[in-house]
């Protein structure tokens, strides 16, 4: 038996509505359990209606799952079943599969097996339902025969499905089909509770059921409904700037196809923003350091379908122009830099000689008008002029 270890993280909203918080970030470890399909799986059929399935026990497996023609039937604890109310010199396939806790594990070898032609009857009920002995009179409980999906969702994006069934006290078997004529459909116990496996393909799906007892009295047909929706919603971002400035707010939005929310994560924050009814949405995500950002942005819809798509946005300082410093109002000075008769200043660097000429003179930032010589020359006249007198202001 194998044990795989898997970490995931998650989050709890602190806040509801489209305001965007913090949230606690937490990690939790699950162990998930591995088992083995059923061996040496064997059908046989019994007579016109019945195919009587077996299999080699798993060890440890809490039940068996049982699957005709890839919809799943029935559940049992033994590793033994009987498909029962199956058409006549119809052949099909079964696979089982075993359950431990929440784990189910791949389905065993399909075998197949062909019911047997049906004594001469008269059919009941019409169309292409295969006959019934009884007769359509099952006593009906008080608040009528009934068939509910998923506790009466109006969607879903799990093609398997729990069906909630009410067919009286007199009821000891049902039968359950996708069609309403019951050409593919099988008999199995009646219970309360019923899995069951929609068709592929998503939009509305319909359940058709009879009740019947232990003389194949049966009930009239009951139909239950459910959409099946496993397409993700589509998400829209509206364009947006090319940077931002560390000093304002960042705004984002855009539209979905359906009702739903946007879940946002940046800078270890998460935040849900609710859909309006015009299929808008928008989020403040406040001032950001400077830096590149990947920031995911998760649509979910009503059935939890989701689709993601990520914004690389970046953060700047802002882009400030220089401002020009205040200029003496003082005419310009003309300063020798270089004396020929003084030996001593040629041993000292040219803005030692400039510096000092700040120092003494006490000038204001200025503008240094070089003579055109060489730039290694440090002879001759340096001068120095306001920047005011210079562009002519």
């Amino acid at each position: 038996m194998l044990k795989l270890l898997f970490t995931i993280s998650f989050f709890s909203i602190l806040c509801c509505g489209p305001v965007l918080v913090s949230a606690d970030v937490s990690v939790m470890s699950i162990f998930v359990v591995s088992i083995q399909p059923p061996n040496d799986v064997i059908a046989i059929t019994q007579n016109h209606n019945t195919i009587n399935l077996s299999w080699t026990a798993v060890a440890n497996a809490d039940s068996y799952n049982i699957y005709i023609s890839d919809v799943l039937t029935a559940s049992v604890d033994t590793n033994s079943y009987s498909a029962t109310g199956l058409a006549p010199e119809t052949t099909y396939n079964f696979n089982v599969s075993s359950v431990l806790g929440a784990s189910e594990s791949e389905k065993s070898s399909t075998v197949s097996a062909t019911t047997n032609v049906a004594p001469t009857q008269t059919p009941v009920g019409g169309g292409s339902i295969p006959p019934y002995v009884g007769v359509e009179k099952l006593a009906q409980p008080s608040g009528g025969f009934k068939v509910v999906i998923n506790d009466n969702l109006k969607k879903t994006n799990n093609r398997s499905v729990i069906l909630s069934l009410s067919g009286g006290p007199e009821a000891t078997k049902v039968r359950i089909s996708d069609f309403e004529d019951f050409r593919t459909s099988l008999i199995s116990e009646y219970k309360e509770k019923k899995p069951w496996v929609l068709p592929k393909e998503d939009g509305e799906k319909k359940i058709y059921v009879r009740f019947l007892d232990d003389n194949d009295n049966f009930s009239p047909i009951i139909t239950g409904s459910i959409i099946l929706d496993t397409t993700p919603p589509k998400i829209e971002v509206d364009k947006i700037k090319d940077s931002f400035s560390v000093d304002e707010e960042i705004i984002l939005s855009g539209s979905v196809n359906e009702p739903g929310e946007v879940l946002i994560a940046w800078e270890n924050k998460y935040g849900l923003v609710v859909v309006d009814k015009n299929l808008k949405w928008a989020a403040n995500l406040g001032k950001i350091p400077s830096g590149e950002y990947l920031i995911p942005l998760t649509a979910k819809d009503e059935v939890e379908n989701a689709k993601t798509v990520v914004l690389n946005i970046y953060v700047d300082f802002p882009n400030i122009p220089p401002v020009a410093p205040a200029i003496p109002q003082q005419p310009g000075k003309v300063f020798p830099l270089d004396d020929k008769n003084d030996p001593k200043l040629k041993q000292i660097s040219l803005w030692e000689r400039i510096r000092n000429i700040f120092f003494k003179e006490r000038i204001s930032p200025i503008l240094i008008v070089v003579p055109k010589v060489s730039p290694l020359a440090l002879r001759g006249d340096w001068k120095f002029i306001s920047l005011e007198k210079r562009f002519g202001k």
